[in-house]
């Protein structure tokens, strides 16, 4: 009701047609295609260019944590993997930066062997993309500290 009395008072004068401007986007929108996360874009999983297959009844993510080397500016990447099962995820990583054995989360990252180490987790991720973040937040930190 409040409406219609603002549109009176601010409408056009009687008799005339009331041509409202397109209200959108000024260009055609791109979609890509892939999953899509909570707030609507495109899983992390799917923007760092990781693969997902189906093996023997687990869920596997194959791909690159990318990680900005301070120094250089450039994109570092470390490959992962992460296993989905029986509402379960294990993350592995491969070839930590030795600044990870400063950083005061160092005690999560488990060495496997052949410079593969597990993740361990206090709270558990709730998704691929939430590990993977965690991840690269870790690596990121420990280059950070020993660059200042």
């Amino acid at each position: 009701m409040r409406l219609r009395r603002l549109l009176r008072t601010v409408g056009p004068p009687p008799g005339k047609v009331n041509r409202l401007p397109a209200v959108g986007p000024s260009r055609p929108e791109v979609r890509r295609s892939g999953p899509v996360g909570a707030l609507g874009g495109l899983t992390r999983w799917v923007e760092r260019g990781w693969k997902r297959q189906q093996i023997n009844g687990r869920t596997v993510y194959r791909g690159p944590y990318m990680v900005k080397d301070p120094g250089t500016g450039k994109y570092l990447a470390f490959r992962g993997e992460i296993v989905e099962g029986e509402g379960r995820l294990a993350v592995t990583v491969s070839g930590l930066p030795a600044e990870t054995r400063n950083h005061p989360k160092r005690v999560c990252f488990s060495p496997l062997g052949n410079d593969v180490y597990i993740v361990g987790w206090m709270s558990p991720p709730r998704n691929v993309d939430e590990a993977i973040f965690y991840v690269e937040k870790v690596i990121a930190e420990s280059l950070n500290r020993n660059g200042q």
